[in-house]
């Protein structure tokens, strides 16, 4: 505990006010906390959570009987919903844990947009301020408790951050750290936060894979001809046939880091690979870039590979440390990651750093997703290793 805060401070010259960042805050249906931010039409949320509540309740918002400033999300029995002002959303309740985004436009559930039934405006009022793990019925009362996990959750007003809640713990009392305002927010209800295991971030994610025991990161995103990366890779053997970045399925390829008789190559639809012995034992900082209807791949700023094909689509999703043979780990990789980078069409979709995770003497390693603070964790066999601890917080997106 006391090395965790020593870090923040060599970095930041001050001692934060919290004692290590976990995994999530749990609620069991009692507990809550209010933001201070007033809910008004220029806000826009972001939340990743998972419930375990079986009856109706609210995520985040207000619900107020003068529907004029309904701005919420939250669960009944079967549905999940989101409203702005008297206009609502409603959906299937996904399984397992849930990125929101909501906004005055509509709300994003997973990745998938959806619309309101109706355009309407959330009007400020004095005291009614936005609360996560329940839901604002009046200026003062506060109801329909959840029971489930905080990940993460920002909020920003006419497009500036004017929160950015991560999970930590003081001792053993879990608060939601504001990055923004340098703040800790506590329970306002009854009872306490459940804490989630420690997050510390490492130097780097090694596999120590063999033929039969190995470790990967399923990192959900489908390899399809719009996805590229930057990501520094370490290569600890001379393996003839190892991939460190990839999917594959019916004879569509997405080997973006592939290693065949020491060289670098490239199956991106088609496939190449390099003239050129790919180095071990030292640090390649590899970038995938679609260049001119083409897939570039550069180590340490020199070309190495290129593709000509650069529209296909897998269907699968890109594994860290393994090949995603249709579902199957294969061709494990052997060496180390340091942050990598995906994006698509541009955009930034994951932004992983090395981490460990866990408490005491009992620890993972894992990568975490900084634009959610999800965690992935190894999908394979075996255990990762994982470098020195960093003297820094968790950095923010």
């Amino acid at each position: 505990m006391a090395l965790i805060n020593l870090r923040n401070a060599l970095m930041t010259g001050k001692r934060l006010p919290y004692d290590a960042e976990v995994e999530y805050l749990e609620s069991t249906g009692t507990q809550w906390i209010d933001t201070g931010v007033n809910a008004k039409q220029s806000l826009k949320i972001r939340a990743v959570f998972e419930s375990s509540a079986t009856s109706s309740h609210f995520v985040y918002g207000v619900r107020a009987g003068d529907s004029t400033i309904t701005c919420a999300a939250g669960f009944g029995t079967s549905l999940g919903y989101a409203r702005w002002g008297t206009s609502a959303y409603a959906g299937v309740v996904p399984s397992g844990l849930v990125d929101i985004t909501q906004d005055s436009s509509g709300v994003i559930v997973n990745g998938t947009s959806s619309s309101y039934s109706a355009t309407q405006t959330v009007v400020e009022q004095s005291g009614y301020t936005m609360v996560v793990f329940a839901g604002r019925n009046s200026a003062t009362t506060v109801t329909s408790n959840m029971v489930g996990k905080f990940y993460s959750c920002k909020i920003w007003d006419n497009g500036v951050l004017v929160r950015d809640y991560i999970p930590v713990r003081k001792g053993t009392v879990g608060y939601l750290y504001d990055r923004v305002t340098g703040k800790l927010f506590g329970n306002a209800g009854t009872g306490d936060f459940v804490l989630g295991p420690d997050v510390v971030p490492v130097e780097y994610l090694e596999c120590t894979s063999s033929s039969s025991i190995f470790q990967y990161i399923d990192t959900g995103i489908v390899g399809t001809g719009d996805v590229t990366f930057t990501a520094p890779i370490y290569r600890s053997t001379d393996a003839s046939n190892e991939c460190a970045i990839g999917a594959f399925g019916y004879s569509l390829r997405y080997w973006a880091s592939y290693f065949f008789a020491q060289k670098y190559y490239l199956g991106m639809g088609s496939r190449t690979h390099s003239s050129t012995d790919a180095p071990k034992e030292t640090w390649m900082l590899q970038e995938l870039k679609a260049e001119n209807n083409k897939f570039n791949l550069y180590s340490n700023g020199s070309l190495v590979a290129t593709c000509n094909t650069s529209t296909f689509d897998t269907t699968q999703n890109i594994y860290i440390g393994a090949m995603n043979n249709s579902g199957t780990a294969s061709y494990p990789f052997r060496g180390r990651f340091g942050v990598v980078k995906f994006y698509q069409s541009g955009d930034l979709v994951r932004d992983y750093i090395p981490v460990r995770v866990g408490s005491g003497t009992s620890w993972e390693g894992a990568m975490m997703d900084v634009l959610t603070r999800r965690i992935y964790r190894n999908q394979g066999t075996g255990a990762f290793t994982y470098g020195n601890d960093l003297k820094y917080p968790i950095p923010a997106e």
